[in-house]
Parts: C-alpha cells; sequence; structure tokens
C-alpha cells in the first residue's frame, strides 16, 4: 500500500464508492468521511475502504480532519459532493499545509465564488462560451420582477447547488408561473434563486476528469445521456461514453479555461447540445457522481490526479477509447417502476452496460446492501 493515504468526503452516495475503487485497486489507503444522518455507511462494506466514520455535518467532518491533520503524514482530501466541496474551500487555509487538497490558485474562497452559478455566467461571458441568460433574483430585494428582463420560458434553480436541491427546479412559461414557484420557494427557505432561459435541449452531455500539470494536462469522460432520473431536472442513470473528436475537442476548449482560471484537482460539468451547438449549463468543482463510467477501461483519472500531485509520473491516456454504455442502476429501475421504460427493454440496456455505479466485480458487498435498502423501501411504498 502506498504511504500517501486519501480522505475521501461526501454523502453515502456511490460517487464515494467509484472513488475508493479506483484508488483501492491502485494500493491506495481510503479513508471514507461520511456525511449524513445514517448510522452506518453502505461504503464501509468496500473491502477498498480501510476504515469509515459518519458526521452529521460538514463542518463537523472538517473540524476532525483538522484535529487529526498532525497524527498522520500528508494524506489527500478529496470532496465529491457540493456541500463538502464548499466546506473545504471555505477553509482551505486551514487544510492546504497539511493535506493535498484541490483548488484555484491555492486561494482559499475561489471555488466557492465558481461554484455560484451567476458567477459561472460571468466566466463563460469571459471566456467566449456559450451559455443561457442568467440571471439572479434575490428574495431580500425590492427590486420589481418586471424590471429584470426575465426571458420566457425560463428554468428556476438554486444559486449554489450547495443551497438547494435539483428536485426544486422548475420551468416557468410566463409571469404567474414565476411567481407562484418563487413563492414556494420562499416558503421552503430559499433567499434567492438563478433564473436562466429555458433551453430546447436536444441531449446533454456530462463530461468528467481531472485537470493536470503534466501531460495529457486534461483528462476527460464526456457521456452522452440517454436517460435521467429525475426525467425533468434530475441527473444521468443511462449514458454512453463519447469518443467523437469533435465533441472532445470543444469539450476540453471549456475545461481548458477553467485550466488557465487556475483551477487544479477533479472536476464535473454538465453541457447541453442545443441546434447542434454545445452549451454549458453547470460547473461543479469536485469529483463526479459519474467516476465510475471509465472502470471497465481502467480510467482512473482521480488516481491520475493524486499520481500529479505527488510529482510521480501520470500513466493515462486524455480520455477513454471505447464508447462503453454505462448505468446507475437503482436510480435507472425507477425508470421502470414509474412505467416510463419497459421491463423487457431495460433489461437489454442492463446487458449493453460495461459499468455500474453499484455493481462491481470482487467487491458486490455494498451493491447489495444497496439493493436491499431500495427493495425494503419499495416494499414500504416510499418514495425511491
Amino acid at each position: 500500500m502506498n504511504k500517501t493515504g486519501v480522505y475521501i468526503v461526501g454523502g453515502d452516495h456511490h460517487n464515494g464508492l467509484g472513488l475508493a475503487r479506483i484508488f483501492g485497486i491502485n494500493g491506495v489507503v481510503v479513508h471514507s468521511i461520511v456525511i449524513g444522518d445514517c448510522k452506518k455507511s453502505f461504503l464501509s462494506k468496500s473491502k477498498y475502504v480501510f476504515d469509515s466514520k459518519i458526521f452529521c455535518t460538514e463542518q463537523l467532518a472538517y473540524d476532525y480532519l483538522s484535529e487529526i491533520k498532525k497524527s498522520h503524514e500528508k494524506a489527500f482530501i478529496i470532496p465529491y459532493s457540493d456541500a463538502a466541496a464548499f466546506e473545504l474551500d471555505r477553509r482551505l487555509d486551514e487544510f492546504k499545509d497539511d493535506y493535498f487538497v484541490p483548488s484555484i490558485n491555492n486561494r482559499q474562497g475561489e471555488i466557492v465564488k465558481l461554484m455560484n452559478k451567476q458567477n459561472q455566467y460571468d466566466f463563460a461571458k469571459s471566456f467566449g462560451i456559450r451559455m443561457a441568460k442568467t440571471l439572479t433574483i434575490d428574495f431580500t430585494s425590492n427590486k420589481m420582477l418586471e424590471s429584470e428582463n426575465i426571458p420566457f420560458p425560463c428554468i428556476i434553480k438554486p444559486v449554489l447547488s450547495a443551497e438547494g436541491h435539483k428536485r426544486d427546479i422548475t420551468i416557468c412559461k410566463n409571469y404567474d408561473e414565476l411567481r407562484n414557484a418563487f413563492k414556494r420557494l420562499r416558503k421552503t427557505g430559499y433567499l434567492r434563486v438563478l433564473v436562466q432561459e429555458y433551453l430546447n435541449v436536444e441531449y446533454e452531455i456530462d463530461v468528467f476528469g481531472c485537470i493536470l500539470k503534466q501531460d495529457p494536462y486534461i483528462c476527460q469522460i464526456p457521456t452522452k445521456t440517454l436517460r435521467s432520473w429525475l426525467p425533468q431536472g434530475g441527473t444521468n442513470c443511462f449514458s454512453r461514453i463519447i469518443t467523437n473528436k469533435k465533441i472532445l475537442f470543444e469539450c476540453n476548449n471549456i475545461i481548458n479555461a477553467i485550466k488557465e482560471y487556475g483551477f487544479y484537482g477533479l472536476y464535473d460539468i454538465e453541457l447541453f447540445v442545443v441546434d447542434g451547438n454545445i452549451v454549458l449549463n453547470e460547473i461543479n468543482l469536485r469529483n463526479s457522481g459519474d467516476v465510475y463510467m471509465g472502470l471497465s477501461q481502467n480510467y482512473y483519472y482521480p488516481y491520475a490526479w493524486y499520481c500529479d500531485m505527488l510529482k510521480e509520473k501520470v500513466d493515462i491516456l486524455a480520455s477513454p477509447k471505447c464508447p462503453d454504455y454505462t448505468m446507475t442502476e437503482c436510480a435507472d429501475i425507477r425508470n421502470v417502476l414509474s412505467k416510463r421504460v419497459k421491463f423487457k427493454n431495460w433489461i437489454r440496456d442492463y446487458h449493453k452496460c460495461n459499468d455500474f455505479a453499484l455493481k462491481f466485480k470482487g467487491d458486490m458487498k455494498p451493491a447489495i446492501s444497496r439493493y436491499f435498502y431500495y427493495f425494503i423501501q419499495f416494499l414500504r411504498g416510499k418514495r425511491l
């Protein structure tokens, strides 16, 4: 085992499982720091997780990492949720000397700034990247809504992913729908929201990977979303890796802008294809939940960044070579349960896939635990 360990920080989610598997396969000791109200974490069942701790909040998790920082050799911290990335960057100066951490120019608070979607819009404009017209609406302001030049139809979402939930994303066709949505979100506790021009999207691309300081400098896995859950405003659950050179080139240009901006770490970027053009939707400067999608091709980009940070030689291609199908199986089966997809068609798609969020040969305990959990939830009639 390598001496330099990794602390992965986020929810009880397959994102962390994918990270643990990649590092564990490559001989790195993985410490799982789970944020949530669960008593036990299914991540702890993975043979690639050395130990696991659970905290109620991100603040408590990082308090713990701060307390132990002098008790071990310099280790890595890799956040895999928006809230975990937010808290780490907010306190970057507390950790950057004792841990290897992602950052923008090694400056505290810079990732937090770029998590703001209004700032992302301004960033995109400055680099000539296409993005839907974007406005921030502050509920504490008395500014008249009509003066904001709202584009219709429009889509409402949290300004920061860490400030809300994807389930709150709403599409509005006119002012009445917009006012009703604002009223509902105020009651939910929102102080501000983002309003974006609604685009007629042909399909979505999720591109994720890492930025390095040595060749190939940018590692990327672009994937075409074939199905999502939730169907509207959800996340991809059945996808295919893109190998088209034109799309790879366009994705690379966007990632390179983030590199020029000073970011060094793992990223997850959401793109739309509109009228044949790629349009930026969202930048997430933390590890992607799709990290598992390169496992069958041994495309271990988090480990590549780990080696790069340690100034070791990196052995990885710029992107995977095979256009594999992939599936987040427990999310995608909900499309069957909601009768959006016929079971026989889902089985056909399942057998096409090379990579799964949970299923993984030689490390099935976490998958079995999660399958059982969702099965019990289904029997109890709870929303999955």
